[in-house]
C-alpha cells in the first residue's frame, strides 16, 4: 500500500487541532479596528477552481475522500481569509501575506490554480506592502472560494445522484 497519496491528508489532520487552539488563544485579546470594507464586485471566473487529475494523482479516485479533503480545506480558508481581513482592516500588511503565503501553499499543494494564482499575487502585494491590493485580492479569494464551495456542492449532489456516499456537509 502506497502512504504517499494518504500524507497530505494526515498532515492537514494534524495541523487542524493545532490551528484551533491557536485560534481561540488569537480571538480571545482581539482589538477593534476600522470597520471593514465593502466587498468587491462579482469576479468572472474562467477556470474551474480544482484540476481533478490533480486530487486523483494525490488522494486517488475516491470521490468522497476528495470532497472530505476540499471540506478541510474550505474551512480552514475561511479561517484564514477571516484572519486576514482583521489584519487588513488594521492596516497590518505581513501578518495578511503571511496569511496569503498559507493560503498559497495549501491552494498549490492541492490543484487549486485559481486560488493559487490569486494568494500568489497577495503575498507579493504583501510584500510590497500595498493594502489596497491586498484588499483587493481578499475579496477575489473570498469569491474563488465560493466557486469552489458550490463546485464542491454540485460534486457531492452527483456522488448522491450516482449512489456513492456524499461527503461531509460543508461548514
Amino acid at each position: 500500500m502506497n502512504i504517499l497519496p494518504h500524507a497530505g491528508l494526515l498532515l492537514l489532520m494534524t495541523a487542524l487541532p493545532w490551528r484551533r487552539l491557536c485560534r481561540s488563544y488569537r480571538d480571545r485579546a482581539r482589538p477593534a479596528c476600522t470597520p471593514p470594507l465593502p466587498p468587491a464586485g462579482p469576479m468572472q471566473q474562467a477556470a474551474a477552481p480544482f484540476d481533478q487529475a490533480h486530487l486523483n494523482a494525490m488522494f486517488g479516485h475516491d470521490p468522497r475522500l476528495q470532497g472530505e479533503i476540499l471540506t478541510l480545506f474550505v474551512s480552514e480558508t475561511r479561517d484564514r481569509l477571516a484572519d486576514m481581513d482583521h489584519a487588513l482592516r488594521c492596516g497590518r500588511s505581513a501578518p495578511a501575506r503571511m496569511l496569503a503565503q498559507q493560503i498559497l501553499d495549501t491552494s498549490s499543494a492541492m490543484g487549486l490554480g485559481q486560488m493559487q494564482s490569486l494568494a500568489q499575487h497577495a503575498v507579493h502585494a504583501g510584500f510590497a506592502n500595498d493594502i489596497g491590493t491586498q484588499r483587493l485580492l481578499h475579496a477575489a479569494l473570498l469569491a474563488a472560494l465560493e466557486v469552489l464551495v458550490r463546485t464542491l456542492g454540485r460534486l457531492e449532489d452527483g456522488a448522491r445522484g450516482s449512489g456513492q456516499a456524499p461527503a461531509q456537509s460543508r461548514p
